[in-house]
């Protein structure tokens, strides 16, 4: 899947057994549909869409409609949720965020720790044969 923020091709990780869309390069992230509720642990985890949302510049990852730029409830958080319902685009730091308003604390701080060992590992390099 392609990064709606920088274009890049974002990588597949798995995250409490759901798999995530992580852009490496500005730290985005990709949710699926009902998947929010799922990373957080959680009943709730989605919202309708308010009427009139404006429309962002960022497209859905997967059917490319200009995706609504909407807050999350509770919160100041800006997302870009797709229209049809295909999922959220949250920046760098701003799954981090809603996880914290939501009480689920725990959640945030082991995203955080998760994306940045990923981060902090980066590919392994192949070893090299000294002549």
């Amino acid at each position: 899947m392609i990064c709606p923020k920088c274009d890049q091709e974002m990588l597949i990780l798995e995250f409490r057994g759901v798999e995530i869309d992580f852009c490496a390069r500005c730290r985005g992230v990709w949710l699926d549909e009902g998947e929010l509720a799922q990373v957080a642990r959680e009943r709730s985890g989605s919202w309708d869409i308010p009427r009139g949302a404006e429309k962002g510049r960022r497209r859905c990852p997967r059917c490319n409609r200009r995706m609504r730029l909407t807050v999350y409830p509770g919160t100041a958080v800006e997302l870009d949720a797709c229209p049809e319902g295909h999922g959220i685009w949250f920046d760098g730091g701003e799954l981090e965020e809603v996880l914290r308003s939501g009480g689920a604390l725990g959640s945030a701080e082991l995203l955080r720790e998760f994306l940045g060992g990923i981060l902090a590992g980066g590919p392994a390099e192949p070893d090299e044969e000294r002549e």
